[in-house]
């Protein structure tokens, strides 16, 4: 995936709060590098790959549509919101499964463990919403 470095909030030596800017989408993440080389890219988009925390919430969406996939921040709180159709799910075990998240905008994949899911496990085609905190970037070609 690419994200757009906007600009740098504060930084450590391997890691750096930035503003980001995902498909017109704006909201802080973290971008985990030299900060040298993070800096210096701020206003290009960079290959990234995605990363957070913790999932604190997911549902279905009904009537999705793949123009409405994006990463963008929540108006209701300080969640970064993953929204995109679930494209494959690939066994793990009997009860569990990787689920590839398809976004259009962009285009991004996103892979969920079901477990994260409650241990539901969407139907290929299914537009879902993941809230995420703490959202991380590892750039791949800095």
């Amino acid at each position: 995936m690419a994200i757009e470095i906007v600009e740098i909030i504060d930084s450590s030596t391997n890691k750096a709060r930035a503003t980001v800017n995902h498909c017109g989408h704006i909201f802080e993440g973290t971008i985990v590098g030299k900060v040298e080389e993070i800096s210096r890219s701020v206003g290009q988009k960079i290959t990234v790959e995605i990363d957070y925390e913790h999932l604190s919430h997911w549902c279905k969406l009904e009537d999705f549509t793949d123009e409405l996939s994006c990463i963008c921040k929540s108006a209701k709180n300080s969640n970064i919101i993953i929204r995109g159709r679930v494209h494959n799910r690939t066994p793990l075990d009997d009860e569990t499964s990787i689920v590839d998240i398809y976004l259009q905008q962009g285009p991004e994949f996103v892979a969920v463990d079901s477990r994260e899911l409650d241990n539901i496990i969407p139907e290929v085609g299914d537009g879902v919403e993941l809230q995420v905190r703490k959202i991380s970037f590892y750039p791949v070609n800095l």
